[in-house]
């Protein structure tokens, strides 16, 4: 591990480049391979995704593409244990500590799914928009964003989806500018940052509202769950 302190950063005038150096006080620790955990072959092309673990169980959840599945390897161990099979295209993985869950975006189907790591026979599936693909949550709410990468074929299809973990169903969908790529929940702002892979930028979506803001269109969009619509305002 190595600590770094912020001597020798450099700032230079505004328009400028800026030159980052860190001086290390301690040495770098070096990985060394232990060895590898065989995996299912892969049916189709795709490959795998994301992962993430829980920590409780040790378990790292895989998301295999290819497969429609999710893969369950015991980190404390390093076996495989087996798949979550029928969630097709799963793109992403999320996994909620405090909660005990687990959520999948199944990309190729268009749903979430939602699971107990102690149960993954209760795993239930949420409608969402089209293509979920980056997962984040905001533990005060239990509210659940899934960054959707949109059709360029279908009208009005980039859009995040806002699902009520505890309801187990959408309550939001907010339009964004473009294909979405990951996201992440900031609890000190209370906010989504979603990022956009064109046009380039983040779209930041309040958890309270939910609102959006559109930077290119300069355009915000608050959702209104007593009429299911959702309002746009233009700053002029």
């Amino acid at each position: 591990m190595s600590v770094a302190s912020s001597e020798g950063l450099k700032h230079f005038q505004k328009g400028q480049a800026i030159s980052l150096t860190f001086l290390i006080k301690e040495q770098i620790m070096s990985l060394q391979l232990q060895g590898y955990i065989d995996l299912p072959d892969h049916i189709k092309q795709g490959g795998f995704d994301h992962a993430a673990v829980h920590r409780r169980t040790s378990r790292l959840y895989v998301a295999h593409t290819s497969n429609d599945a999710l893969d369950v390897l015991d980190c404390a161990n390093d076996k495989f244990l087996h798949s979550i099979p029928n969630l097709i295209g799963v793109a992403g993985a999320l996994v909620s500590d405090e909660r005990n869950l687990i959520f999948t975006s199944n990309r190729g189907e268009n749903t979430v799914g939602i699971f107990s790591p102690d149960d993954e026979a209760s795993l239930i599936k949420v409608a969402v928009g089209v293509k979920p693909n980056g997962l984040s949550r905001d533990p005060q709410r239990n509210i659940l964003l899934a960054a959707n990468v949109g059709d360029p074929a279908l009208a009005d299809s980039f859009t995040v989806s806002i699902v009520d973990v505890e309801q187990k169903k959408m309550i939001a969908s907010v339009p964004v500018a473009g294909r979405t790529r990951w996201t992440i929940f900031d609890s000190r702002l209370d906010c989504f940052f979603v990022n956009i892979a064109e046009p380039f930028e983040i779209a930041v979506i309040e958890a309270n509202t939910p609102i959006g803001y559109d930077v290119e269109r300069n355009k915000v969009y608050a959702f209104l769950p007593a009429t299911h619509r959702a309002a746009i305002y233009v700053d002029r």
